[in-house]
């Protein structure tokens, strides 16, 4: 991971997002304002890698690598991101449903079967 994982971020699986933009786009009164959609749990970048380890009990280890060894000279990472899904939850009720831990372990499964359909070993 780039950086030292402390770095935060909100995650939110597509088959929550799609439904709620669905929601919005079918009522005339939405369109024009701008919502956030997602997710308002934050978790950090390190925690993420290790969900990813634990969920698909892989044995690989968590690597860190300085931003700047990525990036170039100047650049700055927002520490925080977590979106106000005040706006959308009062216009729609938007509220993700599926935990990141399933989002992973799902991508997961789909990566596995788009390799075995490619004639690669799972």
């Amino acid at each position: 991971m780039f950086g030292d994982g402390r770095q935060s971020r909100c995650f939110c699986d597509v088959r929550d997002a799609v439904p709620a933009l669905a929601a919005l786009l079918d009522d005339p009164k939405h369109h024009g304002r701008v919502y956030n959609l997602g997710s308002d749990r934050d978790i950090t970048i390190m925690e993420l890698a290790e969900a990813v380890v634990r969920t698909l009990g892989s044995p690989s280890p968590i690597q860190t690598i300085p931003y700047s060894d990525a990036y170039p000279s100047g650049f700055e990472d927002l520490r925080q991101r977590r979106p106000d899904l005040a706006r959308v939850k009062a216009a729609v009720g938007f509220e993700p449903a599926i935990p990141l831990e399933q989002t992973i372990a799902d991508v997961a499964r789909a990566m596995r079967a788009e390799h075995a359909r490619a004639g690669g070993a799972s």
